[in-house]
């Protein structure tokens, strides 16, 4: 069940959804015990680049009928 997500998406419910900060610590050891921290931490950092690459390149279409 735990390997369904990332940790850090684990985290981020945990804090968000059931308010809990005291789990983050149990977690984040988990996942350096199962050698999976460094990993998952650069997925989501990948993830978050990608996005915002997306954004910018969204924001910087300018409609052909622009300024008319």
């Amino acid at each position: 069940m735990l390997d369904d997500r990332n940790f850090l998406h684990w985290m981020q419910d945990l804090e968000n959804i059931l308010h809990t900060k005291t789990l983050s610590q149990s977690l984040t050891r988990l996942a350096m015990s199962r050698e999976t921290i460094v990993q998952q931490i650069q997925e989501a950092a990948t993830r978050e680049v990608e996005n915002a690459i997306v954004c910018m390149c969204s924001q910087a279409v300018v409609p052909a009928n622009a300024g008319q």
